[in-house]
């Protein structure tokens, strides 16, 4: 690695908030751009970390952590720390409480961090308490109180990044009984005065998508603008003034400046910025034929990096695009990506892909299925998830329970977000052969929630305010609501419409319930139909009429597990009974 990218890379790891890299940030200070970050200067700092110890072990010590510039030597590392801790050196106890916290030297142990950590909160050195927070918000701690108390501490202290712990706290937990939306705003707004650079990317952000405060394009802008100074949020910043350029917020459309904000990203290794880049020329009608095929090649690379807006393009693109041209441009640029070479699966992927689809080559069940097959044996996540709805709904091959289970198991753990939702789903589906299994359930699901797959976040929102996975917990579930909200997820857009509407872990506003509820039906969420048929049901917020709300399960093909088959079951058996009154009132009355 040359000594730029170490550089860079130690500055964006403190900028996106990094412990270990902020300390290392911390001690260079204002020689971090005079350094030359080479295989001397390194040879040199090992040498004084082991004579010396002082400033030079500890600095020593972030590298070797950070695994950046040094051969790791994590036990003699530690022993060091642990040496330098003994002769009153707190940073040495701020640095062996991170050797705990990534199992660095030593094993994980959460009594570890607390008591090195602990030992550099009393010594006043920076960070310590905002770390020790937030490691008080992971497993096995998970201790929001704990988080909290100890964030707040730091918080007195001045200390940004506990501010923007605070914020955290609110905006993923949604417990406006620890913190509300004012007090976090305030906090995260004071990070902003520190020039906290995260707390400046998340107040862009909600200023953007008017979250906890209006609509205010102007500071949005400014805000973004003013993190393009931080190295390590430059990318980001640059790809959302991209897409105010682009949409036209808070200043005129302008596609050549969205073009420069979003080369600057794809030039940093933004997948994102790489989509749009080539969905613009994809979109202009005066990009030539080469043109167009390069920008379908930067966004099939941005597919195949992850990026799910790229991977939905493509797919929309495939089935629905009416420009003809277009599509085969698409189909000839796929094929050009060599999509029979030995030991690629996403090219042998995408080759089964354009055989199932057939344009571009004729339509081939069989070569599908095998390219499918093959890639699969090669790892291809995608390959295993498209064959796991072929095995379960018996196209081109017999249905298969076990062999369905484990293509899509296999497409999970390989990190595809899609098959982890749909296994999560799997297990409380009541499919054939395969056991209902709320832990299993439970897991995929929060799973698909790490991978940012957005319906991940209603559903198991949705299962965490009914009570599948224990007690109902209206508050965890709004916190995880409100992440799904920011993705757009119809079905958090259901599920908080719900809890709006009945006041539950969120101030009861029925007007918003509605446009919620309504907007998720309009994206044909099913957890949407299940709460308007509820309401139905129930005679809330609409007039009471089982019909309707036997119509709208039946007609929204609402498969909810579990609760749309009690849902429907209630309201049969209600109908049942008043039809049985109407025969008992209408022999009464025929009684002379």
């Amino acid at each position: 690695m040359i000594s730029k990218d170490i550089k860079a890379d130690l500055i964006s790891l403190a900028v996106n908030g990094d412990f270990v890299a902020r300390k290392a940030v911390e001690i260079l200070g204002e020689k971090i751009d005079s350094l030359p970050f080479d295989g001397a200067y390194f040879k040199a700092l090992e040498k004084e970390a082991w004579s010396v110890a002082g400033e030079a072990l500890i600095l020593f010590g972030c590298f070797s952590i950070l695994g950046l510039g040094v051969a790791s030597n994590e036990k003699k590392v530690y022993k060091s720390l642990q040496k330098a801790r003994a002769q009153g050196d707190m940073n040495a106890s701020y640095l062996l409480a991170a050797c705990a916290y990534y199992g660095y030297g030593v094993a994980k142990s959460h009594q570890k961090i607390l008591e090195y950590a602990e030992e550099a909160i009393s010594a006043a050195v920076p960070d310590a308490g905002a770390f020790l927070a937030l490691a008080a918000l992971e497993p096995p701690f998970a201790n929001l109180e704990r988080a909290f108390a100890l964030a707040s501490k730091a918080a007195e202290a001045e200390n940004p990044y506990a501010m923007f712990l605070l914020f955290k706290i609110f905006r993923e937990t949604g417990r406006d009984d620890l913190i509300d939306a004012e007090r976090a705003l305030a906090y995260l707004r004071r990070a902003v005065e520190l020039d906290f650079p995260l707390a400046v990317l998340a107040l862009a952000d909600l200023a953007r998508a008017g979250e906890i405060i209006p609509v205010d394009n102007n500071l949005a802008l400014k805000l973004y603008s003013r993190a393009l100074k931080f190295k390590g949020l430059a990318s980001e910043a640059n790809l959302k003034l991209g897409q105010m350029a682009m949409n036209g917020e808070g200043v005129p459309k302008n596609a050549d400046l969205a073009t420069s904000y979003f080369k600057r990203s794809h030039h940093a290794g933004n997948n994102e910025a790489s989509f749009f880049l080539g969905k613009m020329a994809y979109d202009d009608p005066l990009t030539s034929r080469r043109g167009a095929l390069m920008s379908i090649k930067m966004i099939l690379r941005a597919a195949e990096r992850g990026c799910d807006a790229a991977q939905t393009f493509i797919g929309n693109a495939l089935v629905n695009d009416e420009n003809i041209s277009k599509r085969h441009k698409l189909y000839y640029a796929i094929a050009k990506a060599d999509p029979d070479a030995e030991g690629d699966p996403e090219a042998i992927f995408r080759l089964g892909a354009i055989y199932e689809i057939g344009e571009g080559l004729t339509r081939s069940e069989e070569n599908s299925f095998y390219y499918y097959e093959k890639a699969a044996a090669l790892g291809s996540a995608r390959a295993n998830y498209h064959l796991s709805s072929k095995y379960l709904n018996g196209t081109w091959t017999p249905k298969n329970a076990e062999l369905f289970l484990s293509a899509l198991t296999k497409a999970a753990e390989a990190g595809l977000g899609a098959a982890r939702f749909s296994l999560g789903l799997a297990y409380l589906r009541s499919l054939k052969d395969i056991p209902l299994d709320a832990a299993l359930a439970q897991k995929w699901l929060e799973k698909g929630v790490e991978s940012g797959y957005p319906s991940a976040f209603g559903y198991l929102g949705f299962f965490v305010l009914m009570g599948l996975f224990g007690e109902k917990d209206y508050k965890k579930a709004v916190g995880i609501l409100r992440r799904g909200l920011a993705l757009e997820d119809s079905h958090s857009y259901a599920c908080l419409g719900y809890l709006l509407l009945a006041g539950k872990g969120v101030e009861r506003n029925e007007e918003k319930g509605l446009n919620y509820l309504a907007h998720s039906i309009d994206e044909r969420s099913e957890l949407g139909v299940y709460f308007y048929a509820q309401a139905l049901a129930d005679g809330k917020h609409f007039p009471k009429s089982l019909p309707k709300a036997l119509e709208a399960l039946d007609k929204g093909d609402v498969e909810v597990p579990i609760f749309a088959k009690e849902l429907r079951a209630r309201v049969v058996l209600e109908m049942e009974e008043e039809i049985r009154a109407l025969i008992v009132e209408g022999a009464r009355t025929e009684k002379p």
